[in-house]
């Protein structure tokens, strides 16, 4: 008995943390039940990618409870920066871009970003000597500095 609900209790780990890292199609998430919300933060890579579809929402499965749906809300800062095979992004609306989130990326050439996001962050695409077509929403408001410093 005493294994039993050791067993139990260790699968309920990743659900009682308040964040834990989860890896799907090669993406680092950040997964989080927050303010009675299920978030998700992109951290990285695990794996060597060129184009990058970041989604709005990410689901995880756990044996215990069944699939949990994790809005994601966030580019972490640094999440990509200094990744050399990156060559395109497509991010949705509603996430916000951290600070130097893809800083650095010597092959990134295309950036799509869609309309609901207000603001990117401090350097995000800083250093990206690569790039030559970024598409921003109408609903941009703030860009923070050196945004495109020795990029385009």
């Amino acid at each position: 008995m005493k294994k039993f609900l050791s067993a139990f209790i260790l699968s309920l780990c990743p659900l009682l943390a308040s964040a834990f890292e989860y890896i799907r199609d090669g993406v680092i998430y950040n997964l989080e039940y927050k303010y009675s919300r299920h978030i998700a933060t992109v951290k990285g890579l695990s794996s060597t990618k060129t184009h990058l579809y970041i989604p709005s929402k990410v689901w995880y499965y756990d044996s215990t409870i069944g699939s949990q749906e994790y809005t994601v809300i966030e580019i972490a800062s640094y999440a990509f920066s200094g990744d050399k095979y990156l060559r395109f992004i497509d991010i949705p609306g509603n996430i916000e871009i951290g600070s130097n989130s893809f800083a650095k990326c010597s092959a990134l050439s295309e950036v799509k970003i869609a309309t609901g996001i207000t603001s990117i962050g401090y350097g995000a695409f800083d250093g990206c000597t690569e790039l030559s077509t970024i598409t921003l929403p109408n609903s941009l408001i703030f860009i923070s500095g050196r945004l495109f410093t020795y990029s385009i």
